[in-house]
């Protein structure tokens, strides 16, 4: 059944939250005292897992690259990924842990490059734009996961990876690193990793992620923040942000295959020159799982080519906005 409530509606409060900049400590509390009742009480924000409950959710990301060389030419491409999906409770054991399924029902990814041209796949048609990024998206959308969360949500291992490759078929390559992409999707879906089973506002917790990047590893110094309780459509909900400085560890192979350097061309050395991450998670108390979430996301890399004494400086810059909005719950 699908609620009112958990329409889109959800996304124009996480894009407001997005906007508002960030008070001082003192103007929140005072904001606080003055908008609502100053919360004392401590909530759960771990799952609860139930055998069988399932959520659908609607995923939304879009990524802008920008590539600056040193005369301050600049290529931008843009692109678009949406999709819905389920989450599955599929069993859970005696110390809170679950095993839970991922299955993306649908899945598009659109590329717009300088010239405005795009490039469009949809797993549901029979046909894309790009055979090699069609024959993924399909074999994604068809081909169920799961994943093992311990009882505070983090999600350690995933299984059925090797089913998606098969359903690709040899000719399509699939990443290596796909289990940790997916083990990231799924982070960030419907749990708060790590969470307290006992949190008041204003209450912070620290988690580490490293997360697969085109260029290396990006590792995430993660604290989050219980913000609020609040009650939003006769439905308690616990507003959680976060907030990460990031580290990039490069790795030289997949740079120089994102790059498509040639066999001559010298390594470049890798700089993280600036990294941001927020997030901000509206949690329902009484289902315990994430009713909306919010991400934004930025990365400055500089490329430093070096040889015989000279040097010359590429800029990449990376934003990237994603959402996810449950669209129904059992």
């Amino acid at each position: 059944m699908e609620y009112p409530h958990t329409s889109y509606w959800y996304m124009f409060i996480f894009i407001g939250l997005a906007c508002v900049p960030t008070k001082s400590p003192a103007s929140q509390n005072e904001s606080v005292d003055t908008a609502q009742s100053t919360v004392t009480e401590t909530v759960n924000l771990r799952p609860v897992f139930q055998v069988d409950r399932q959520t659908r959710y609607r995923v939304w990301t879009q990524i802008h690259h920008t590539m600056t060389d040193p005369s301050g030419g600049s290529t931008h491409v843009q692109y678009e990924i949406r999709g819905e999906l389920t989450w599955l409770v599929q069993s859970v054991e005696d110390d809170g842990s679950a095993t839970c399924v991922m299955e993306i029902d649908w899945l598009t990814s659109n590329q717009t490059k300088d010239n405005g041209a795009t490039q469009r796949n949809d797993s549901r048609q029979p046909s894309g734009d790009s055979n090699l990024t069609h024959r993924r998206l399909v074999a994604m959308a068809n081909t169920p996961v799961s994943f093992q969360v311990t009882p505070d949500g983090i999600v350690h291992s995933v299984n059925g990876t090797d089913a998606i490759r098969q359903f690709a078929g040899d000719s399509i390559d699939i990443s290596e690193e796909l289990d940790l992409h997916l083990i990231e999707s799924a982070t960030d879906l419907a749990m708060i990793a790590a969470a307290p089973d006992s949190a008041a506002a204003h209450d912070t917790w620290p988690v580490e992620f490293t997360w697969a990047h085109d260029l290396g590893r990006l590792q995430y110094n993660t604290t989050f923040t219980l913000a609020s309780v609040e009650q939003i459509a006769g439905i308690r909900v616990a507003i959680a942000e976060a907030n990460a400085p990031l580290q990039l560890n490069a790795d030289t192979q997949k740079v120089r295959a994102a790059l498509r350097l040639p066999k001559l061309m010298p390594d470049p050395e890798v700089q993280l020159a600036s990294g941001s991450f927020r997030t901000q998670v509206m949690f329902d108390l009484s289902r315990h799982e994430a009713v909306g979430r919010n991400t934004i996301e930025h990365l400055n890399i500089q490329l430093v080519f070096s040889q015989f004494d000279q040097s010359a400086t590429f800029n990449f810059k990376e934003h990237i906005h994603s959402q996810a909005l449950r669209i129904d719950e059992q």
